[in-house]
């Protein structure tokens, strides 16, 4: 193709429409869409005829431009579709019960605190508490800051665990509760 000859390159243009209709068409199921893209396709074509390299093959150029332009238009639609979804006779859901971290007091954490080491202790502190990040906690410790991290990861799993573990106990002493109750 010769981009600088504007003849054979309308030239090409026209002789390229049937066969890009032909291809959109099969793609999106209608000749009218088909068509509404191949127009844009030729545009975007003598938009940028100035931009494309000498030795473009032009018709592989427009199958591609067409081909993306119908995927991009069904991909579109799809979003639409799935957009407007009739939600006046689905079910609804239940509310979910609040997960049971969102009633964990701050003296719950400092009382489950209470059975880990001072190292996991004071670097869970520093950081929660104190709001320093790891690279100044292990300055002000002394050690890396992998090991920082480390402490603090395994002050938050003791944390977790006699948090659970309370929690279990509290459960287990209302349902017997509630089995002498009856």
């Amino acid at each position: 193709m010769q981009t600088g000859n504007c003849t054979d390159f309308s030239r090409e243009l026209v002789e390229s429409r049937t066969e890009l209709v032909r291809q959109a068409a099969a793609i999106m199921g209608s000749l009218a869409d088909a068509e509404d893209l191949v127009q844009s396709a030729l545009e975007r074509a003598l938009r940028r005829r100035h931009t494309l390299r000498p030795d473009t093959c032009l018709r592989a150029w427009l199958s591609t431009v067409t081909r993306n332009l119908a995927i991009d238009q069904l991909r579109q639609r799809w979003r639409c579709e799935r957009g407007h979804v009739d939600v006046t006779n689905m079910p609804g859901r239940e509310q979910e019960p609040r997960p049971w971290w969102d009633d964990v007091e701050d003296q719950d954490i400092r009382r489950a605190l209470d059975g880990c080491s001072p190292a996991l202790r004071q670097a869970f502190e520093l950081r929660h508490y104190g709001g320093l990040s790891l690279a100044s906690i292990a300055a002000r410790t002394r050690v890396p800051i992998g090991t920082v991290a480390t402490r603090i990861f395994r002050a938050r799993a003791h944390i977790r665990q006699v948090l659970a573990a309370e929690r279990e106990h509290s459960a287990a002493e209302a349902e017997a509760e509630t089995a002498l109750a009856a």
